[in-house]
């Protein structure tokens, strides 16, 4: 029998490497695939039609030309994204922006969900994703919408504002903060607590492998407990008077017993300086076994992805730039934008597979702005392209012109937490838009 050589095994790399390839391609393609098929069917439209009578008759603009517009972000005036769609369409149709907004309101803001979730589900069960010692580790982080004023918007999200005359929305996120994805978003009411949103996010994760990062305000004996109880993990920074006993405790590290319910949960604590001066405390139900004391630091570091995907969602796709005034357009456009931030993400990480392995003095990656720039402007052509070989060829080119535009990974880098004070410029844009 001939020995394998060293060629061999180069050879059995290279096909290895382009089976990687092949299986990160699979997900943008996967959900484009589903989603053209969901949208143009007739249980999708009966589903989530406002009316029976919506959608019953034959019309220029359909439920999935709804879906299509919404979904590639309405930014600029409804009559300027109809002519944007119809021409890439190939379609010398013609619809006014007035009959946009008659459109959308026959679609039920499900439907977007629905989509997202689709490709959540799709990201959650695809093979090639990456994790963190065995877990999925999951930023939870909240954040609030600035809306424009209607009195309808006040009805829905309430009277309690940060700033008198303006209107907010409550948001939160479930972040896959090692592969870059949303998993769950909310939207709620401005009164509604952080801490419940953080609940209502572990009762959609199902993944039994879930280890959630959250920042100081969310400690509570129970949402610990809600964890644990779970089987899932958490890692959650404390607030220096959180629990008394980890603050006195003249050891960096132990456990405490933590009551619940009439159930004690045994949990585990470190604490350190920072290089700041000030005490930072940990609280997890991970063993040492599974990450030691001096690698928990680093594992809340990885928390900073949400705050990342925050201001990819606020500055780059301009979640507050909102297409209209009521509680449907506006959960339109939070759950459509939620779909686009993830399939750029999943663009992201098929790029990175094309990218060009060189020695380089830094590690890159695909620019985020022009990959959200060029996947809006491809997105329309693809979708609505019926021939699948035709899909694949445009797909197969916004992945690789995604991969040419790439940036460097400065390590060490400084960031800033999010402006505060947005509220005071409506529509002061710190950042250039790539929209």
């Amino acid at each position: 029998m001939k020995k394998r050589g060293k060629s061999d095994s180069i050879l059995r790399n290279e096909r290895k490497g382009k089976r990687d390839k092949m299986e990160k391609r699979m997900l943008p393609k996967q959900i484009i695939e589903e989603m053209r098929k969901k949208i143009g069917s007739y249980e999708f439209k009966i589903e989530h039609r406002k009316r029976a009578a919506d959608f019953s008759r034959e019309s220029i603009l359909e439920i999935q030309d709804v879906m299509c517009i919404v979904l590639n972000l309405v930014k600029s005036s409804a009559a300027i994204e109809m002519y944007k769609y119809f021409e890439r369409k190939g379609s010398k149709e013609s619809v006014t922006g007035n009959g946009l907004k008659e459109a959308r309101k026959k679609v039920s803001h499900t439907a977007f969900e629905e989509l997202f979730k689709d490709g959540v589900r799709a990201a959650m069960e695809a093979e090639d994703m990456r994790y963190f010692r065995g877990y999925r580790a999951m930023g939870i982080d909240g954040s609030t919408e600035l809306l424009e004023y209607s009195e309808a918007l006040k009805k829905e999200f309430g009277e309690i504002t940060p700033r008198a005359g303006d209107v907010y929305a409550r948001i939160s996120t479930c972040v896959d903060v090692v592969n870059g994805f949303v998993a769950d978003g909310i939207i709620a009411p401005y009164s509604t607590g952080e801490r419940e949103l953080a609940k209502q996010h572990i009762d959609n994760i199902t993944d039994e492998k879930a280890l959630y990062l959250m920042d100081r305000g969310y400690w509570s004996p129970e949402l610990a407990a809600k964890i644990a109880d779970k089987g899932q993990k958490f890692l959650i920074r404390l607030a220096s008077n959180a629990i008394p006993k980890v603050t006195a405790s003249r050891q960096d590290s132990g456990h405490i017993s933590v009551a619940h319910k009439g159930k004690d949960y045994r949990f585990r604590y470190y604490k350190f300086m920072l290089k700041s001066g000030e005490m930072e405390y940990l609280l997890t139900n991970l063993t040492e076994d599974e990450v030691s004391d001096s690698e928990l630091g680093d594992l809340y570091w990885l928390r900073w992805g949400i705050e990342t995907k925050y201001a990819e969602i606020k500055e780059k796709l301009q979640l507050e730039n909102l297409s209209g005034k009521t509680p449907l357009f506006v959960k339109q456009d939070f759950f459509a934008t939620l779909w686009v931030v993830n399939m750029i993400c999943f663009m992201t990480i098929a790029a990175e597979s094309d990218m060009p392995d060189r020695q380089r003095q830094y590690k890159y990656k695909p620019n985020k702005n022009f990959s959200i720039a060029v996947f809006r402007h491809s997105f329309i052509s693809i979708v609505v392209e019926d021939h699948p070989l035709k899909r694949d060829i445009l797909l197969h080119r916004l992945i690789s012109e995604i991969s040419k535009n790439i940036v460097p990974i400065r390590p060490d880098r400084l960031f800033h937490p999010r402006n505060s004070n947005r509220t005071i410029h409506r529509n002061y844009m710190s950042k250039k838009s790539p929209l």
